[in-house]
């Protein structure tokens, strides 16, 4: 089971999340809830619960989701060392950012407006994601809300420590 974004869950939808939680302990299901790091869960410190917290990724990794995400698409190095570093190591951020260049189709203009909208990560990181997102939705249509900054799992088939 998932349930994502809990931080911006309703008071009834955080009760019924809950109610499930208590449900499943002794059943083989996993649930995975995702939530911020501000957010504070309400379910309480259980036995069968298991906190993750995701952390950015490194330069390394980041390389390696730009080229997966690229799918044999040629990028420069220079351009991926520019999501790298306008990125900051977040994983959603390298994914939009670098969809949105590779939608660019190329077009130097488009790739030089793409980068100009995301700024570098000395500024706060939600003005990175909404220039992404902005810049993704000029040329593309909607797309989904996404947030993977933490994470809980539960039950017997969790493998998390």
């Amino acid at each position: 089971m998932l349930f994502e974004d809990a931080h911006w869950s309703d008071a009834t939808s955080r009760e019924l999340l809950g109610l499930t939680i208590d449900r499943l302990k002794n059943l083989p299901i996993a649930l995975l809830v995702t939530y911020r790091p501000e957010f504070e869960p309400p379910w309480g410190a259980r036995p069968y619960l298991r906190a993750l917290t995701l952390n950015r990724l490194s330069g390394h990794e980041g390389v390696t989701l730009v080229e997966n995400l690229a799918g044999g698409r040629s990028l420069s190095s220079d351009v991926i060392d520019e999501i790298i570093d306008r990125t900051d190591g977040v994983p959603l951020f390298i994914e939009e950012l670098t969809n949105a260049i590779l939608e660019s189709d190329d077009r130097p203009d488009r790739l030089a407006s793409v980068l100009a909208a995301s700024p570098t990560p000395l500024l706060a990181v939600p003005a990175t994601l909404y220039a992404s997102l902005i810049s993704r939705l000029d040329g593309s249509g909607p797309l989904p809300r996404r947030s993977r900054r933490s994470a809980l799992s539960l039950g017997a088939s969790s493998a998390m420590n």
